[in-house]
């Protein structure tokens, strides 16, 4: 319930991009403590788009985008999930 996901949420309109945001921290602490207590990669910020995330009430700390790659198993994503539930709590 602390995180939000942006986008569609009818998964065939979705991308394997995800933004989202953890109500109680700033996109670049969560991407920080991915990284670092998880080994988890994230990109925080704006992402080049700030009039993007001023229409969406994200600004000024912009979001966390997660991606998929051809590389990326169900563990990759179940462990990613955990992780962002214990940084979110």
């Amino acid at each position: 319930p602390r995180i939000r996901v942006l986008g569609p949420r009818d998964p065939s309109r979705r991308t394997a991009i995800f933004a989202l945001v953890c109500d109680a921290l700033d996109p670049g602490v969560v991407a920080t403590r991915l990284e670092r207590e998880h080994g988890v990669l994230g990109r925080a910020g704006l992402q080049c788009a700030p009039w993007a995330h001023q229409a969406l009430g994200t600004a000024p700390g912009g979001t966390l985008r997660l991606s998929f790659g051809p590389e990326t198993t169900m563990e990759d994503v179940e462990r990613t999930l955990a992780a962002l539930e214990a940084i979110c709590r």
